[in-house]
């Protein structure tokens, strides 16, 4: 994270705002949801999950 910061005060790669700080918390946030969808199945554990991780936890981002 610093060297984005570092770069864009740099003039560097960052500059042009396509992955940026706030980028990073969002991409990863996206990759944990799919994840939790793929993991979702038919047994109540998967569905639990799921749920937690594409419903409940979003919402304290």
């Amino acid at each position: 994270m610093m060297a984005a910061t570092r770069s864009r005060v740099d003039g560097g790669a960052f500059d042009d705002g396509i992955l940026t700080d706030l980028h990073l918390p969002l991409i990863i946030a996206l990759f944990l949801r799919a994840a939790a969808v793929r993991a979702a199945t038919s047994t109540r554990a998967g569905i639990e999950t799921a749920f937690w991780s594409v419903v409940v936890m979003p919402g304290r981002w």
